[in-house]
């Protein structure tokens, strides 16, 4: 099955600061908005995909996404696979990250159940349930900074928010712990990725698309993870409003993966921990540096903690 996704060429992303309203509570607040600066033509992350899963090891843009958790990273991610084309307001830097997060929380579910780590998965599976399934949990992770002129009311009702939002975070963590059994966290391991990955596209344009061959047709899959919301007549010009589901395609890209029996990892160096495809059963580091530097650390880290027992015996004694 051949997909394509085309978006937008971007040549560079620039976050900007935008006042808007806080969650619900009506106090104004500071908010980081991304804007694209695009370009002529456009990119298919699809592409990269496919080429990235002939590789030994795969570093694909679902990998790439999962892996996006600052400002600093937006831009060299949309300038390598695109922005979705959509009619509508900014979008915060919260929502990307949130959509990103969610998915790094899915893939770590996995890895974790794989592993037979029950605990580690109880513990994503937890956390991915308040990032899916509140509307304002972007403000958990990343919340703003409230206006100067914000009223005491407004600030009492931020406070009041936030500490909902906690509350929200720890219950829905503890409510997955009680997945006491392998089958029960497999069964919401499948839920959370139907919610994740597929959900999504049932929202947005995805349809076959016929291309006429000899003798015959060929069959591409055309995605557009945009929402269509609406449409209004305004003086005499004609106003759509869309929502662009920035995740869908990486989504997409995951549950292939999955499909497929391709596995996304947890790199082992502690210094790393980027999501990547493991390439090969025993596959531990996204790349030789990774690798490399860990060896590195542990010959000297046995070094020293042979040193220390050399140097605590006492003198004389035999060595």
């Amino acid at each position: 099955m051949i997909i394509e996704c085309w978006q937008r060429k971007v040549s560079r992303v620039e976050v900007v600061s935008s006042l808007s309203t806080f969650a619900t509570t009506g106090a104004l607040a500071t908010v980081p908005v991304i804007k694209p600066i695009v370009e002529h033509g456009g990119i298919d992350p699809f592409a990269a995909y496919y080429e990235a899963s002939r590789q030994p090891r795969v570093h694909g843009p679902h990998h790439a996404f999962a892996n996006l958790t600052n400002d600093e990273a937006i831009s060299p991610f949309f300038e390598r696979f695109g922005f979705p084309y959509f009619h509508g307001r900014e979008i915060l830097l919260g929502e990307v990250l949130i959509e990103a997060k969610r998915l790094r929380l899915l893939m770590d579910s996995w890895e974790a159940f794989r592993a037979a780590d029950l605990a580690g998965a109880q513990r994503h599976l937890g956390e991915l349930a308040f990032a899916r399934s509140s509307h304002q949990a972007h403000w958990f992770y990343w919340p703003p900074s409230l206006h100067p002129d914000a009223s005491e009311e407004g600030r009492e009702e931020v406070s009041i928010t936030r500490q909902s939002l906690e509350a929200q975070f720890t219950a829905a963590c503890d409510r997955k712990m009680s997945l006491a059994s392998k089958e029960d966290l497999y069964r919401e391991l499948v839920f959370a990725t139907v919610h994740v990955c597929v959900s999504p596209l049932t929202q947005v344009e995805f349809a076959p698309e016929v291309e006429p061959q000899d003798n015959g047709i060929s069959l591409r899959w055309s995605l557009r993870p945009v929402r269509f919301l609406g449409e209004e007549e305004r003086d005499r010009e004609l106003y759509v409003y869309e929502e662009p589901y920035v995740a869908a395609p990486y989504g997409l890209m995951f549950l292939l993966d999955l499909s497929a029996g391709n596995e996304a990892r947890v790199c082992a160096d502690p210094f790393c921990r980027q999501i990547f495809g493991a390439g090969r059963r025993n596959q531990m580091f996204c790349g030789q540096a990774c690798a490399h530097r860990t060896a590195v650390r542990k010959s000297r880290e046995r070094r020293t903690a042979r040193r220390q027992i050399t140097d605590n015996r006492r003198p004389g004694e035999f060595r």
